[in-house]
């Protein structure tokens, strides 16, 4: 946990943002590929990873800022 950095989640959410879906010759989506998330999926993706820290930093597991509560978090 320590080892995350604010620009490891933004990395994140830029990756959740990327069209996964590939469209195959025959017009049909290729199976087990996600779509790409929505603004809401992935504040909740950086809520969830904020509490877990929080969770961690309260029992030990890890010490310092919370990366996801980090005001400088670009949302691009």
């Amino acid at each position: 946990m320590s080892e995350i950095g604010v620009s490891h989640i933004e990395k994140f959410i830029r990756e959740c943002k990327q069209p996964t879906k590939k469209i195959l010759e025959h017009g049909k989506k290729e199976k087990g590929i996600p779509k790409p998330r929505t603004p809401q999926t992935i504040k909740h993706y950086v809520n969830l990873l904020s509490q877990v820290w929080e969770w961690a930093k309260k029992n030990g597991y890890c010490q310092g800022d919370n990366p996801a509560r980090a005001g400088e978090i670009k949302k691009a």
